[in-house]
């Protein structure tokens, strides 16, 4: 009798987070809805497929279960815009973790940038990836930018080109704020590392074309 108390416990308990977890994502897409009629943009809902379409980049490599959970889109005819949500799992069992964050992806179809991306240094972790050969590309005449940014790129004699001093102070003016993002070709893509409530959209999208343009 104790184990089906304790069986339907558990069931009631798992009921009621999945009731509340559903809640919380209609809550979240009304918003996405009001944020798109709002900014004259075009809610894309779950499944829109950005981790198809925007494959090439690093983000939409990583992990596995990766899904977009909604968001907006719009294009202006100089530039693309989206901001979504997407989530991606990492490990199995114990060990797996959901990673979750906002991003804002602008496509502007004159550039040409070098497949690379920038983050904030995360020192241990950083320090053994260094030691088991993970690509870290430092400035030996700038160990402020360096000393707080891991950069990353395919072709590292052009990202060096394109991260100009000029260009790296205006990042390590950035130093000591979470934020990521990557590049190649005609795409961007920033993201701050967690979910952003959609009413923030505005400014997120700031944030990425101020970012954008200290590289074009």
């Amino acid at each position: 009798m104790e184990g089906l108390v304790m069986v339907l416990v558990i069931v009631a308990i798992i009921g009621t987070v999945a009731a509340w977890g559903y809640s919380q994502q209609e809550k979240r897409t009304a918003a996405w809805q009001r944020v798109a009629a709002d900014l004259g943009l075009v809610y894309v809902g779950p499944g829109a497929g950005l981790e198809s379409r925007f494959g090439h980049l690093r983000l939409f490599q990583q992990g596995h279960s990766r899904r977009t959970t909604g968001g907006i889109t719009g294009d202006s005819g100089d530039m693309e815009i989206t901001v979504a949500d997407y989530r991606y799992t990492t490990g199995h069992g114990r060990t797996r973790h959901t990673h979750v964050q906002t991003v804002c992806i602008l496509r502007r179809r004159w550039l040409d940038l070098p497949a690379c991306s920038l983050r904030p240094q995360r020192r241990l972790s950083d320090f053994l990836g260094r030691l088991f050969g993970g690509q870290d590309i430092d400035f030996a005449d700038d160990p402020e930018f360096s000393s707080a940014y891991v950069l990353q790129g395919e072709n590292e004699d052009a990202v060096r080109a394109l991260f100009t001093p000029e260009r790296r102070a205006r990042f390590a003016a950035q130093r000591g704020k979470n934020f990521h993002f990557e590049a190649q070709a005609d795409t961007f893509l920033f993201h701050t590392g967690r979910r952003v409530p959609p009413e923030q959209t505005r400014e997120l999208m700031q944030q990425a074309i101020e970012m954008l343009r200290v590289l074009a």
